[in-house]
């Protein structure tokens, strides 16, 4: 336990019910440990984080394999890895959030986006008895599922299976992580694995994986030891305090994302064709579907009125929530700001819309294809500036692409062009190290400006 680690939240703040499962609960913040790839089975490394750990009176002494909550925060684990060059940690989470994001069903039955590394031993070749859970502190998946080195006959030990929840706190700066060693009177320990399922393993795996997945989603949540309804309820009941510390409603482009009314929520599917970006002078714009315009607005504490102001008025199509969107924005009276989300609060009790971070870069079907271009690799930040002590405009998806208006004195940094609504002097700047440049031989170089 280190005295000076800080992963944003206080241990003493976090609360777990952990019901019946054995055991002392200790929740500790555990020191970092710097990217490592030197190592079998492969690369690892942690920011400052939180762990939850069962029956162990230091967390110094937990052996892989003994139950663990992890609960990391996002931006400082990407950073750790992408700075030593190593981009596996912002896939696997990529693919984690894509996957929570569209909640397939089924889910696949191997090769499940799993972190941190320090938990992965192996392929994940076997996943089964998965759920979809929502929890007091954010919302996941959870599976059965185990980690192979080889072709090996399912066992409740050799390799152990885990119960496992993937997830993200609802503001997205954590990675909530679950793992609790499970078995099963259905299953064989490994000394009792019979010769015919031996060599049935080593023939077909992939056959055999097959049946087994089939055959362990026939269980009940009781058949396993713990009950898959225990460690449900276990993550589910965590919940910790979260300061904000993110941008203010004037800092950020905001992108409609979900909207809840009393009978049921509907993600919104392309989200940033509907933004707000708030101003300081209380003037916003707006952007619904395929019109914009303007408004003013009034906000106090958490209270917000929303004026839409003139409005283009071309026709979106059938599809389109343009109409619905503006009236929503009509009947705002209240809202909630936590880091990365913005929710507008309707009158009356009568639902909310849910709003994240976009991409400040808009898609322009004019950028000219011989230009100096950058596209964005991945998911990744848009500054007013070039370094991380200047405030980000937003997340640019992968694939985003922007004019190059200029380069940085080093040669680390492009400046992108941008909307004048997110940002006044129609600049951003993107880090050389996440986006493939196009074109650029002989932009100018733009002196950076002041820190705010």
């Amino acid at each position: 336990i280190d005295t000076v680690c800080d992963a944003g939240i206080d241990p003493a703040a976090i609360t777990i019910d952990t019901l019946d499962l054995p055991g002392e609960t200790l929740i500790n913040c555990i020191a970092g440990t710097p990217y490592d790839n030197t190592q079998p089975p492969g690369p690892k490394g942690l920011p400052d984080h939180i762990q939850v750990n069962f029956g162990v009176t230091d967390p110094s002494e937990r052996q892989y394999g003994d139950p663990v909550i992890y609960i990391i925060p996002v931006i400082e684990y990407q950073q750790l890895w992408e700075q030593s060059g190593d981009i596996s940690f912002t896939e696997s989470y990529t693919q984690l959030v894509s996957l929570l994001q569209a909640r397939p069903n089924p889910i696949p039955t191997q090769g499940m986006p799993v972190l941190p590394f320090e938990e992965v031993t192996g392929t994940n070749d076997l996943v089964t008895q998965y759920a979809y859970v929502d929890t007091n502190a954010g919302f996941g998946v959870r599976f059965v599922g185990r980690f192979s080195q080889s072709a090996n006959p399912v066992t409740n030990d050799a390799p152990q299976l885990f119960y496992i929840f993937q997830g993200l706190s609802d503001d997205g700066l954590y990675l909530i992580s679950f793992f609790y060693p499970v078995r099963t009177d259905a299953l064989p320990d490994s000394g009792a694995v019979s010769a015919d399922e031996l060599q049935q393993s080593q023939d077909d795996p992939p056959g055999y994986l097959k049946g087994k997945v089939e055959e362990l989603n026939q269980l009940t949540f009781a058949d396993w030891e713990p009950s898959l309804t225990t460690l449900d309820a276990a993550i589910t009941s965590l919940k910790f305090p979260r300061p904000f510390d993110g941008p203010g409603l004037t800092d950020a482009l905001w992108s409609w994302n979900e909207l809840n009314l009393p009978d049921g929520t509907s993600l919104i599917k392309n989200p940033d064709n509907y933004t707000l970006r708030f101003f300081a002078d209380g003037t916003l714009n707006i952007t619904a579907d395929c019109n914009t315009g303007q408004g003013t607005y009034t906000a106090d504490r958490q209270s917000i009125t929303i004026q839409v102001g003139v409005m283009t008025s071309a026709a979106c199509g059938d599809k389109s929530l343009d109409v619905q969107f503006l009236q929503y924005l009509g009947q705002v009276v209240s809202f909630d700001l936590q880091p990365a989300y913005l929710g507008l609060y309707l009158a009356e009790e009568a639902g909310n819309l849910g709003f994240y971070i976009g991409s400040p870069i808009v898609d322009n079907p004019d950028l000219p294809t011989d230009g100096p271009l950058a596209t964005a690799n991945d998911t990744i930040n848009v500054r007013s500036g070039p370094g991380v002590d200047y405030p980000s405009y937003g997340l640019a998806k992968k694939g985003d692409k922007a004019l190059i208006l200029g380069v940085s004195a080093d040669g680390t940094w492009w400046v992108i062009e941008l909307p004048t609504y997110v940002a006044p002097d129609g600049r951003g700047w993107v880090s050389a190290d996440y986006v493939t440049a196009t074109n650029a031989e002989g932009v100018p170089v733009i002196e950076p400006p002041p820190l705010p």
